[in-house]
């Protein structure tokens, strides 16, 4: 259960990074004014940074090698078995993993740091996402913990209605 939990967060801090810096956030970082050729990871790089762009290919990279590590490839990796996982850790891959969640955790404070100087503190934006143009009521369901807190991983399923 560990490896497979390990597994699908590391995927889940990939692909956050992916999108607030690739997909979703150029809108926000770049600014839904600029022209739409410059929004994208081009753009985000002008704004915030050559050295943050290195940040941000690093850590997809790091997170995608462990990925393979563990799954034999990012897509479509052969992983979870029934009652169990294809492959174990070794003790000698461990302090890779220990090191890439550190910097992970890191890198996500940063990036939390980035949505609240850019998203959060622009009023504009605040009342964008809040608006009804951006909010769409519907049924949905995922885990939560014993707590109600989403688990992505492991939990009771809740439906939430509009």
């Amino acid at each position: 259960k560990k490896i497979r939990e390990l597994f699908y967060n590391i995927f889940y801090v990939e692909d956050h990074a992916l999108h607030f810096y690739f997909l979703g956030g150029p809108d926000f970082v770049v600014g839904p004014a600029a022209p739409k050729g410059q929004r994208n990871i081009l753009g985000v790089l002008g704004k915030v940074g050559l050295e943050i762009g290195k940040e941000v290919i690093g850590l997809r990279k790091q997170m995608r090698d462990l990925l393979v590590l563990t799954g034999g490839k990012a897509a479509h990796p052969v992983l979870g078995l029934p009652g169990g996982v294809a492959k174990a850790i070794s003790k000698d891959d461990q302090a890779n993993f220990i090191a890439a969640g550190e910097h992970a955790v890191q890198f996500a404070e940063f990036s939390l740091k980035i949505f609240a100087d850019v998203v959060l503190k622009n009023k504009q934006y605040v009342d964008w996402i809040l608006s009804d143009t951006y909010t769409h009521k519907t049924y949905y369901m995922g885990m939560v913990d014993d707590k109600n807190k989403v688990n992505f991983y492991d939990g009771m399923l809740r439906v939430v209605g509009p």
